[in-house]
């Protein structure tokens, strides 16, 4: 396990007093679910007062932590209670951080028929990802059609 590049002053210096007492109280109660490591990016989920978990992302540099992002609502200024608590938990008990590779070099390992099927599937079950993926892909990655000679696909 690698060890974290940042420890808790950084945590209480981007929370307020409050928030950082709500993020004990989460970690205490176990609201943390899991966290998982790839690579610089730290991803945890967190039980809050909504009956879906909230998803915290954590970017990590050489300094400590760069950015932090959380699908919960807060925006009163410095890092939620369900960042906090994320981060005290990494920190508390580095075990409990599942290590895996980075996404990009597990999805450059896969072959391209099923990555192709993976997004596919993704885009069908989450229709707002269909634009996402269509307006990221470069013109220039798109292989033209290969036209079939005149006599048709078996060319007899």
């Amino acid at each position: 396990m690698r060890p974290l590049p940042f420890r808790e002053p950084l945590l209480r210096a981007n929370a307020t007093e409050n928030v950082f007492d709500r993020a004990v109280n989460y970690v205490e109660t176990g609201a943390v679910r899991w966290l998982v490591r790839r690579g610089e990016a730290l991803a945890a989920e967190v039980r809050g007062s909504e009956w879906k978990p909230y998803q915290v992302r954590v970017t990590l540099d050489g300094e400590g932590v760069r950015e932090v992002r959380c699908s919960c609502p807060y925006d009163w200024g410095g890092w939620c209670k369900h960042a906090v608590a994320a981060l005290l938990v990494a920190l508390d008990d580095p075990p409990s951080i599942e290590e895996r590779p980075p996404l990009g070099e597990t999805l450059a390992a896969l072959e391209q028929e099923k990555l192709a099927d993976l997004l596919s599937a993704l885009a069908d079950e989450h229709p707002e990802l269909l634009a996402e993926i269509e307006g990221r892909i470069n013109p220039a990655w798109v292989r033209p059609a290969q036209p079939e000679d005149e006599w048709g696909p078996e060319g007899w």
